[in-house]
């Protein structure tokens, strides 16, 4: 089986990334919380640490994937296979929810 390519992504990026999903991106921003912080929220959020979440973005980034469905005309967007043509999951980017009402 043929692995997926791995896409190189900066640290400092992959740090922007996990502000954003912890909700901490302008705290994160404006340096009124610093790297270590950051990874602290990072594990409490999803048991994870910061050089295992950016093994996991750099090996997502070249799957990631946006279109609009041909059949529906609807914006979709999620995680593709670009050899196969195919979509591995994928949702309607209107049903995606804002952090704040999750």
């Amino acid at each position: 089986m043929k692995k997926s390519p791995v896409a190189n992504v900066s640290y400092w990026e992959v740090e922007e990334l996990a502000a954003q999903i912890c909700g901490v991106s302008e705290e994160f921003e404006e340096d009124q919380i610093d790297s270590s912080e950051l990874e602290e929220k990072l594990y409490e959020e999803f048991e994870i640490d910061m050089e295992q979440f950016h093994k996991i973005v750099s090996h997502l980034v070249p799957l990631a994937d946006c279109s609009k469905s041909p059949l529906t005309e609807k914006l979709v967007m999620g995680f593709s296979n670009p050899e196969h043509n195919m979509w591995i999951c994928r949702t309607e980017a209107s049903l995606i929810e804002s952090r704040e009402e999750n």
